[in-house]
């Protein structure tokens, strides 16, 4: 019958839900593995799997930025740039800090990550990921990537943003990272 057909529908639906949940805390686990490769291979399935705006796939994602390979760093701007929700604050402010040099600890986390944090929310250093420098300042090709990801995410009016990459339009000696600047300044005016 057509109540029966739409009960199983139902049901159905509700089992794929689960299961994608399923597979995005798999995926989200892989993030966590020695292998930089297979951090690689998670992000990109995030990127292809997750709904825009995910939190707990954005914030895990987040904390790659910092990630020792620079493959990962690369591939945690791309999958940030396909699931945020435009001027999402939290991953502006993680890119802005990259750029900046002024990241001193996982922007997911609060707290002091010099003492650790709290219980519930320890700093960085306690956190057994695989950290690396907290800026992009060795990195030309991550600066180039977060200063795109900054067109895409921000919004044009967002002054600390637009500061930001107009600063290094002006001032970047690399010339990727300057044409990077520019032509996002160029997009946003």
């Amino acid at each position: 019958t057509r109540e029966g057909r739409k009960g199983t529908e139902l049901v159905d639906g509700i089992l794929n839900i689960s299961h994608e949940e399923d597979e995005i805390t798999q995926l989200i686990n892989c993030l966590d593995d020695a292998d930089p490769s297979c951090r690689i291979q998670a992000l990109q399935c995030i990127s292809k799997t997750a709904q825009v705006g995910h939190i707990l796939c954005v914030s895990s994602v987040v904390r790659h930025l910092q990630d020792s390979d620079h493959r990962v760093r690369l591939e945690a701007i791309e999958t940030l740039t396909r699931i945020s929700k435009r001027r999402d604050k939290t991953v502006i402010a993680a890119l802005l800090a990259a750029l900046r040099g002024s990241s001193a600890k996982d922007p997911t986390r609060p707290g002091n990550p010099r003492i650790g944090g709290t219980k519930e929310y320890p700093g960085l250093f306690r956190t057994p990921k695989h950290p690396w420098e907290a800026s992009f300042k060795s990195d030309p090709a991550a600066r180039v990537a977060a200063v795109q990801a900054l067109g895409v995410l921000a919004d044009e009016h967002d002054l600390q943003c637009v500061a930001c990459i107009a600063e290094l339009a002006a001032a970047e000696r690399d010339t990727s990272v300057h044409k990077a600047a520019t032509s996002t300044l160029v997009a946003a005016l």
